[in-house]
Order: structure tokens, then C-alpha cells, then sequence
């Protein structure tokens, strides 16, 4: 129980006007709380303002000193000039530099087939985009050797290329060739005279169709009897 308890208690026992204890007892609540100071912990408090202050007025004589020594006696300290900024590349093209109708052919093409090509091209009025080329060079790549493609395309005049263009004229180089013609032997040589002076004179024409046999026979024979 608190002493404002105990002395209202006394004052009951006393027999004290009740009035009287009442405003006894409020007079003790509206009365301002008494401050209980520690002694000991103000003491520490003011000991460790006072070191805080020492080591911050050490500090400040420790910079003002590093500032006359790095300065030139009677001028005031100069402030460490700003880093300069680096300057920073421009970044490159999102996925890189662009493709060209001769890197393109130089995918599959030495370069100067890639440039022949393309000189070939302007040649016929017919200049290669780089999308033009990156087709072409998917076809030159579908041959055993590029470059033979290549040289074929330039020599043939061709705009573009395929593969069975080639191919059909190798076939075509192939192909076996008629035999040429027997010669005539001297006999049938000696027939087709005598026919011919035979039509000069009846007047009849060679076209006329001939129904008859004739047999080629050996050289001399028909000098026989």
C-alpha cells in the first residue's frame, strides 16, 4: 500500500471529516510527481560527454594539421578536384553489324568468287541484296563445290542457280553420239555416178523412189568379166 494510502487510512481511524479527507486526497493526486535523480548515472552521463567532446576536438586538430601540411605555407587548403568522368564507348548494334551480299556469298564462296559474283550480277543489271545472297549461297552450298557452282553460274550467264541446271548438262555431255556415216565404198561410189548420168539423160529426178535392190559389192568387182 502506498503512503498516500496509509495516510488516508489513519485519518478514517481518526475519525477526520470525510469532506475533509477527500479533498486531502485530491489535493495529494494533482500534486507533481517528485523526480528521484540518479546521482551516480548523471555523473557517468557528464564523464562520457566530456571524453566524446575531447575526441572530437583531437580530430578536428588532426585534419586542420594534415590541411597545413599539404597546402603551401599562407594558402588556404584546396579541395581535391572531382575524378573526371570516363567516357563510355557507344555500345555496337543489337546482334551485331549488318550483313552484306559478299559476307554472305563468303559463307560458302572464297572471296573471289564471292566478289566475281557479284560483279556478274551488276554486269546483268541484277545486283544481289544481302537477302539475295544468303538465298543464292544456300544453293551454291547444296553442290559437292561451291565454287565450281560459282564459276558455272558466271560462265552460263545464268541470274541464279539451281542444282539440276548442272546437273542436266553434265547428262547432256554424256549422251552417246550417233556413229558417223560408212563411207561409200568405190563400187557404190561408182553406181551413184552411173545413176547420176543415167538421170541427166531420161531427165528423171533423184527424189523419184527406187524399188529395186542394189548390192554393195567388193572393190574391182564390178570390172569383172
Amino acid at each position: 500500500m502506498s503512503a498516500v494510502a496509509d495516510l488516508i487510512a489513519d485519518m478514517v481511524r481518526a475519525g477526520v471529516d470525510p469532506d475533509l479527507i477527500g479533498r486531502t486526497a485530491a489535493a495529494l493526486s494533482e500534486r507533481e510527481p517528485v523526480k528521484i535523480v540518479d546521482e551516480q548515472a548523471a555523473r557517468r552521463r557528464a564523464k562520457d560527454r566530456d571524453r566524446k567532446r575531447l575526441r572530437n576536438s583531437a580530430e578536428s586538430a588532426d585534419s586542420a594539421e594534415d590541411l597545413n601540411l599539404s597546402s603551401p605555407k599562407g594558402s588556404s587548403p584546396t579541395p581535391p578536384s572531382p575524378k573526371p568522368l570516363q567516357s563510355i564507348p557507344p555500345s555496337p548494334p543489337k546482334g551485331g553489324s549488318s550483313p552484306t551480299p559478299k559476307s554472305e556469298l563468303e559463307a560458302v564462296l572464297d572471296a573471289d568468287r564471292a566478289d566475281a559474283v557479284i560483279q556478274h550480277r551488276q554486269k546483268i543489271r541484277k545486283p544481289l541484296t544481302a537477302h539475295a545472297a544468303k538465298l543464292l549461297a544456300g544453293k551454291f552450298r547444296r553442290c559437292p563445290d561451291a565454287n565450281a557452282a560459282a564459276d558455272a553460274m558466271i560462265a552460263n550467264g545464268w541470274q541464279g542457280f539451281e542444282i539440276e541446271w548442272m546437273e542436266n548438262r553434265s547428262a547432256s555431255r554424256h549422251q552417246p553420239q550417233a556413229p558417223p556415216n560408212k563411207p561409200k565404198s568405190e563400187f557404190m561410189q561408182h553406181q551413184d555416178d552411173v545413176q547420176r548420168v543415167l538421170d541427166e539423160a531420161t531427165g528423171r529426178s533423184r527424189n523419184d523412189e527406187f524399188t529395186g535392190s542394189t548390192f554393195d559389192l567388193g572393190p574391182r568387182d564390178y570390172r569383172a568379166g
